[in-house]
């Protein structure tokens, strides 16, 4: 079956008579987009400080991917202890991701979208701003840089008063670097290109600061909910030893890294290296597609432990002695635990290092391997 053309992001409809209007100019679009969500806002300032205050519902627009999710959360974690306890919070969640969020905020509104119905008519996405504005938050926080033109018209259209977002930076070829500023946004955030992302959210903090609010900024552990004893037969019935024993997280959808002998020397070479005793290395497989992992010459020796969920991957990880893992979504699980991480990142995963919020958090900088 074909897969589903992703549309534009400034797709306003797929069906007649909703597709007569992508013959007009992007800019037509655009405000098209903003008087369909509420229209223009009213003119003149307004006090920040007692809009923050004041604000006790909350919508959180989250990035695409596992990964950027994952180093959102303490900026997100952050804002939730400077809100309050009384504050209420709805999540707006990229489709496939809807679940992860919901195992980090429990019984919390989750509210998602797909870019293969991102449409300003389709059904889906009227659903969706009938919920938000059912929701009716006074503060959105859009952590999405850039942002789909569908998306912010979606928090406009909310009803929230205040909507903060980030500012991004387009590159041109003769002009240079342009800022793009999200029309659909009234406080904006200038983040740059080249920060790591885990500063990049937390910079959404600053209003805050500015309202006078305490504002720490923190990387926090994930606390596991998983039965111990479970955990503990996993450990056993894989014959590995907890606190000796490194886990080597493996992502059984990447054919790109064969574990043979030749990469089991590379990373025992690097394990060793910062360990003054006797240590040996497991593999750890997160939600494993099938029952086997294709493994090579010393590797078939090694402990496998297969976690089927978020709780029991954590759990897992808190039990070894370290983590080792390239750029990847089991990499910044880990990073959440309260475990040492041995991170694999090549320089174009620059964004990804939380090494300066994290002090368990270290960065080997590798090419191929």
């Amino acid at each position: 079956m074909a897969r589903a053309k992703q549309l534009p992001d400034l797709a306003l409809g797929k069906r007649w008579p909703h597709r007569l209007l992508h013959v007009f100019p992007q800019g037509w679009k655009r405000d098209y987009l903003l008087r369909q969500s509420g229209g223009e806002d009213a003119k003149g300032a307004f006090d920040l400080t007692e809009r923050l205050k004041d604000a006790k519902k909350f919508l959180v627009v989250w990035p695409e991917g596992g990964e950027k999710l994952l180093i959102a959360f303490p900026a997100v974690r952050a804002l939730r202890d400077v809100t309050g306890p009384g504050s209420v919070y709805a999540h707006l969640v990229p489709a496939g991701w809807s679940g992860l969020v919901a195992d980090l905020f429990p019984g919390e509104q989750i509210l998602s979208w797909s870019r293969e119905e991102l449409a300003w008519h389709e059904p889906s996405v009227q659903a969706a701003k009938l919920s938000l504005q059912a929701f009716a938050p006074q503060v959105s926080v859009n952590l999405m840089h850039p942002s789909p033109m569908i998306v912010s018209a979606l928090v406009k259209a909310s009803g929230a008063s205040l909507r903060i977002a980030f500012s991004h930076t387009i590159e041109k070829s003769e002009a240079g670097a342009h800022t793009e500023l999200d029309p659909f946004a009234n406080v904006r955030i200038q983040a740059r290109a080249e920060s790591p992302l885990a500063g990049q959210y937390f910079q959404f903090l600053n209003p805050w600061r500015y309202a006078g609010f305490s504002v720490e900024e923190r990387w926090p552990h994930f606390e596991s909910d998983s039965d111990s004893s479970q955990v503990s037969e996993i450990w056993k019935g894989s014959n590995a030893i907890p606190e000796q024993t490194w886990l080597y997280v493996h992502d059984s959808s990447d054919t790109s890294r064969v574990l043979d002998d030749d990469f089991y020397s590379w990373l025992w070479e690097r394990v060793q290296a910062r360990e003054s005793e006797d240590v040996s290395i497991a593999l750890v497989v997160l939600n494993p597609s099938d029952a086997s992992v294709a493994r090579e010459g010393r590797w078939r020796n090694v402990s496998v432990l297969k976690a089927s969920g978020l709780s029991e991957f954590v759990s897992l990880l808190s039990m070894s002695r370290g983590v080792a893992a390239f750029h990847g979504l089991g990499l910044h699980i880990a990073s959440l635990a309260d475990v040492r991480c041995l991170a694999f990142l090549q320089k174009g995963e620059a964004a990804y290092d939380v090494s300066k919020w994290n002090p368990l958090f270290e960065v080997e900088w590798v090419g191929g391997v």
